[in-house]
């Protein structure tokens, strides 16, 4: 009898709890992912493509990786904290997406006029292309919102 209430008990709790378990489960299998992944790919990719430019690239990723983490600002934790907290509010959640996509744009910017700059190293030049193409890590940092569906637990 009283293994039975505890199971009701954990049944419940888990019921109350559905999103935040959902949620939870989904982000430790994304990050599973993260990691499992790049154990696959690095041995492929060193054997076709060479140390040397093997190097540059992940070099390249490093620094537009920076850049990157300069363009979102901490907004994948604060803005998520503020949608939710505005989460029945849609004027708000209006203001802080706007606010958020404005600033991470004006950021955008200056991480393009810092690589612009850092072109005039003759070793950065020589692949500017492959860190322009890099650069979709920042754009992309700018233009989806992942803090937002957090934020709304979607």
């Amino acid at each position: 009898m009283m293994l039975i209430c505890k199971v009701k008990n954990i049944s419940d709790y888990i019921y109350r709890y559905k999103t935040l378990i959902e949620n939870f489960g989904y982000l430790t299998l994304l990050q599973i992912c993260n990691l499992l992944i790049p154990l696959v790919t690095y041995p492929y990719l060193i054997n076709t493509l060479g140390k040397n430019l093997y190097g540059v690239i992940i070099c390249s990723q490093a620094i537009v990786s920076y850049l990157a983490i300069f363009v979102n600002w901490g907004f994948n934790i604060s803005a998520t904290k503020y949608i939710s907290i505005n989460r029945e509010d849609s004027k708000k959640i209006n203001e802080i997406v706007s606010v958020v996509y404005i600033v991470k744009t004006l950021l955008l910017i200056i991480v393009f006029g810092f690589l612009f700059l850092i072109f005039l190293f003759p070793e950065i030049r020589e692949y500017k292309l492959l860190y322009i193409f890099s650069m979709w890590q920042c754009i992309y940092e700018c233009l989806f919102p992942i803090w937002f569906f957090q934020g709304i637990e979607k």
